[in-house]
């Protein structure tokens, strides 16, 4: 079964259990060894779950259904970001799980060993820029809003995320709707006139409230 970064997760007792969050990837064994599923809520956290508990898993819907309890989940190693590092920037994701490279993590010091995959140089291609006033989806494609503003680490020139202005197109022109503030790490896909996020519209703006 094919586990969406972004998917709505619950426990096998039926409990909310956040959404699938990254892929580890061990550049050794050349595998997903793990997978981030951020829980959410007020007292939520982030848990590593192994691939047996989550690609073992059922949809019921849109959901993917651990095969573990909620306290099993909770009994899980916490992840812990000084365990891992972002794959190098000329590292290819492997096609087969269709993830982006941004949507991995490797165990670390494991980045400077990674595979790297050689690619043609293409002259006059552009990557996508994200630019105010693009289009915003979640994971589920519904469209949430517009970038409001694009934020810029000033020392590194590296994307910190983008502000999206909720709402339809009469609310926008009228400078109403709500602000959220959305990291690069939620950010899935730039397209060239929208970009496309991990988690739910629901998810974004109910952790913002929470």
């Amino acid at each position: 079964m094919r586990i969406d970064l972004g998917a709505p997760v619950r426990t096998k007792d039926g409990h909310g259990a956040g959404h699938v969050k990254k892929a580890i990837w061990d550049p050794k064994s050349n595998q997903i060894i793990g997978y981030v599923v951020a829980t959410g809520g007020l007292l939520g956290h982030e848990a590593v779950v192994s691939p047996e508990s989550i690609e073992a898993a059922k949809r019921e819907g849109d959901d993917v259904i651990l095969n573990l309890t909620k306290k099993e989940l909770d009994e899980l190693a916490r992840y812990e970001a000084s365990d891992y590092s972002p794959p190098p920037v000329d590292w290819v994701a492997p096609a087969v799980y269709a993830y982006p490279a941004a949507g991995y993590l490797l165990p670390r010091g494991y980045a400077d060993a990674a595979p790297k995959v050689p690619r043609e140089p293409i002259e006059h291609v552009h990557e996508p820029e994200i630019r105010r006033g693009m289009r915003v989806r979640d994971a589920n494609g519904e469209e949430i809003g517009t970038v409001e503003e694009v934020r810029i680490e000033e020392t590194t020139e590296k994307l910190r995320g983008v502000v999206v202005r909720r709402g339809g197109a009469l609310e926008r022109i009228a400078g109403g709707g709500q602000l959220l503030d959305v990291d690069a790490e939620q950010i899935g896909q730039v397209e060239p006139d929208e970009l496309r996020l991990v988690a739910s519209g629901a998810e974004l703006f109910g952790r913002q409230h929470a």
